[in-house]
């Protein structure tokens, strides 16, 4: 039986990734026994000092982010302003599939 790719060690950098995007690996996630249990990439944090640059890494995000929800079925998209330029976007089980909500804590 075919399984899929292993899950990445600790601290494995992702190439061709932007700077000001960092992707959380979450240990656990990804292939089991031929099914997609949640995607490895369930996080990404954005640092940006203006706002043309946060329009960019957003819409790149929840893209990113929209492409791995598909896999599941089951989770739909948060994405939360932490502090001024300080955002994350991440596959939520609080979101319905298919919905993007956005939250300021």
């Amino acid at each position: 039986m075919a399984s899929g790719p292993p899950n990445p060690p600790a601290g494995t950098q992702l190439k061709d990734v932007d700077p000001n995007i960092t992707p959380q690996i979450r240990p656990g996630y990804g292939r089991r026994k031929g099914k997609v249990m949640a995607p490895l990439l369930s996080s990404i944090d954005i640092h940006v000092t203006s706002r043309r640059a946060l329009d960019e890494r957003l819409e790149s995000a929840v893209k990113k982010l929209q492409d791995l929800a598909v896999l599941t079925g089951t989770h739909g998209i948060l994405v939360a302003r932490n502090k001024p330029g300080h955002y994350t976007a991440e596959l939520s089980d609080q979101v319905p599939f298919g919905l993007t909500r956005e939250v300021i804590r």
